[in-house]
């Protein structure tokens, strides 16, 4: 998919979820370089929400509001884990929400990130 509108319809998606229980914290794009396909991962504010009651919410706002959404599925999203080294370290170093910053190549602890492009990301807690 275009990178352009990876991030108009993801960055539509994340502002929708704004009213749901599916709000997020944390939203990158991540080009898995086994597949070639970009997921989108959400890291959602309330992080003891029920992966179905997650995974519904981002539904039923897809389904609801698709003609907003272009070219994306439940396929497309993933719910992350604020302790994945990717998410700790973008979310100690970046803190915004809109607009969207391209990374490519790089390593957090240990963790290769081919490609992403982050959407969103809060403060989070350090991992336990």
């Amino acid at each position: 998919m275009d990178k352009e509108l990876l991030v108009k319809s993801g960055s539509k998606l994340v502002e929708l979820l704004d009213d749901t229980k599916a709000k997020s914290k944390f939203a990158m794009w991540v080009l898995h370089s086994d597949s070639g396909a970009w997921k989108l991962w959400l890291v959602p504010e309330n992080e003891s929400l029920d992966v179905r009651e997650f995974y519904g919410a981002v539904s039923r706002t897809m389904v609801s509001r698709n003609s907003e959404i272009h070219g994306l599925d439940i396929g497309s999203v993933e719910l992350a884990d604020s302790k994945n080294p990717v998410v700790q370290q973008l979310a100690s170093t970046f803190n915004f929400v809109g607009g969207e910053i391209h990374l490519s190549n790089n390593s957090y602890n240990g963790f290769y990130l081919p490609e992403g492009i982050l959407l969103r990301s809060y403060k989070l807690a350090k991992a336990a």
